[in-house]
């Protein structure tokens, strides 16, 4: 997966974008096309929120989180995509 990582009121760090794009990375077992995941991290009053939008093709995924750690944004995240993804794979 080719990762586009992005950073809003904040740089993240590079241990932090390592670990999105290793766990993002897992996704691409749903797909055997190139898919593209765009993440924004952002920090807000009191926290993260975590914007994945995901493009395969004719299908994009969507997932936006919040939390007090941008590391459980990024896990959140990945489980919500995960769902979505493979019930998608599992009506092909």
């Amino acid at each position: 997966m080719k990762t586009i990582i992005t950073g809003k009121n904040y740089t993240p760090s590079d241990k932090l974008k390592d670990i999105i794009e290793k766990k993002f990375a897992k996704l691409d077992k749903y797909f055997s096309d190139e898919i593209t995941g765009n993440i924004v991290t952002i920090k807000e009053k009191g926290g993260y929120k975590v914007e994945a939008t995901i493009n395969t093709k004719g299908n994009i995924f969507r997932a936006e989180t919040k939390a007090s750690d941008p590391y459980d944004c990024v896990d959140r995240c990945i489980e919500k995509l995960s769902a979505q993804m493979s019930k998608r794979s599992e009506e092909h």
